[in-house]
Parts: structure tokens; sequence; C-alpha cells
């Protein structure tokens, strides 16, 4: 057989096979939970997703906005609203703010970016995330909103702790500050387990109602292992436990 017969053999052989193909419904389930509605180059102004984020802006609380490190421009337009949050983003910087009149007045009523070489930008902004499930991502080329489901899927956060103890055993022991359990956390989809010194552990949730919780992998752990030694600061504001 010669490479001519070869190759026409393949080519019946792969055009076969094309044609027996037929369509499989992927079982998506509920991963995408969310409607996309997307702004392509089209676009001449942004007038059509101003009125989208119009319907969505008034109903929200905060805001998070995210501005990459050279767009020095567009992080100081976001300041004038909020506040730089800290993160590990290496690239970035996140803004997050409450949702004030004066931002949304700011949000609705801003002209359509000059640079759309790259994007057909609807807005300054690389990404804007309302807490309503409402987002308007790639500087407003796609924006995502969210079923009121999946974002009250998202916005769990469950701790339950059982088999608490101290090191004597169950019996309260004064001179004893390490008091442990087995501690169930649940943040989202995502569900972890451990044993921990759960009186730490209250110590730290207590702070996150004044200030973000800020993960680091050599202190502050969401759930410690120990918890016998305790450094206050010289006001007494601040409490280290290891």
């Amino acid at each position: 057989m010669n490479e001519q017969n070869i190759f026409e053999n393949l080519q019946k052989a792969v055009t076969s096979s094309v044609e027996e193909l037929k369509p499989v419904p992927a079982a998506l389930g509920n991963v995408f939970d969310c409607e996309i509605i997307s702004f392509d180059g089209t676009e001449k102004d942004n007038r059509s997703w101003r009125e989208l984020v119009a319907k969505y802006i008034f109903s929200a609380k905060n805001f998070e906005i995210h501005c990459w490190e050279d767009e020095q421009d567009e992080i100081a337009l976001a300041l004038g609203f909020g506040k730089v949050k800290p993160s590990d983003w290496k690239h970035g910087t996140i803004i997050i703010g409450e949702v004030t009149p004066e931002f949304t007045e700011f949000i609705l009523a801003a002209e359509k970016p000059a640079d759309c070489h790259v994007y057909n930008k609807m807005t300054p902004f690389f990404s804007i995330f309302l807490d309503n499930g409402f987002s308007s991502e790639h500087y407003g080329t796609e924006n995502i909103i969210r079923s009121q489901q999946e974002q009250e899927k998202n916005d769990v956060f469950r701790i339950d702790v059982d088999g608490m103890q101290w090191i004597g055993g169950s019996a309260d022991d004064p001179h004893d500050l390490c008091l442990h359990g087995h501690v169930k956390v649940q943040i989202g989809d995502t569900q972890l387990d451990d044993h921990g010194t759960v009186s730490s552990t209250a110590l730290y949730l207590l702070k996150t109602l004044t200030e973000n919780k800020i993960m680091s992998e050599l202190d502050i752990q969401l759930i410690p292992c120990c918890g016998h030694t305790l450094f206050a600061n010289n006001e007494l504001t601040e409490v280290t436990v290891s």
C-alpha cells in the first residue's frame, strides 16, 4: 500500500468517526448557578453597562474593587470612596468600602474609558464586586449575576465544637489556659475539621469583630494547637497567643 492510499484510508476513517460523534449533555448541576452578561467590542459607549449596574448597586451595602499595580490613577479614584484591604495579591491593590450615594453616583456617571486597545472598557476598574452577588469584571466586559441561593451558599461561615476538655479531663481547671476540642469549620463549600485550642480560637474570633483576620504561616492561626502563653502589649489592647 503506497502513501497515497494510506492517506486516503486515514482520511476516510477520521471523517467517518467525526460524523458519528453525538453531543452529550454535561452534568453541570449547580456549578454555574449564575447569569453572565458580556459587552463586546461593538459597544460605542457604556450606557448599557451603566443601566445593568444600576439594577444592582442600589441594593448593595459594600463594594470591593481590584486594580492592577500599575493602575495608580484608578487606585487613587477608588481610594476616594474606600480604603486598602490587606491581601497577599502581589500584583495589585484591593479597595473596599461602603456603597454610599456618592460612590453610586460616581460609578453610574463615569464615562467610557478612552484606552480600549486591549479591552473595550466599560469602567476604569478591572473588577468591581458588590456584596449582593453582582460583579463587573475585566473592565465591565464580563458581568456576573449570582443567584440568591448561590450567594447564600458562598456566604456560609460556621464553626462547631465538640469533645471539649482541659488537660485533666472535662472538669474545669482554673490553672489550665488551654481548652481543647474537636473543631469543625465550614466556609462556603469548604469543610475542615481538626483538634485545637478552642479557647484561643474564641479569642481570635472575637478580634475579627473589630479588625480583619490576616492569615499567617507563623502566627495567629485561626485554630491554634496551643494557647498556654499569652503576650500582652503595654497598653493591654493586643494579646498574642502561642
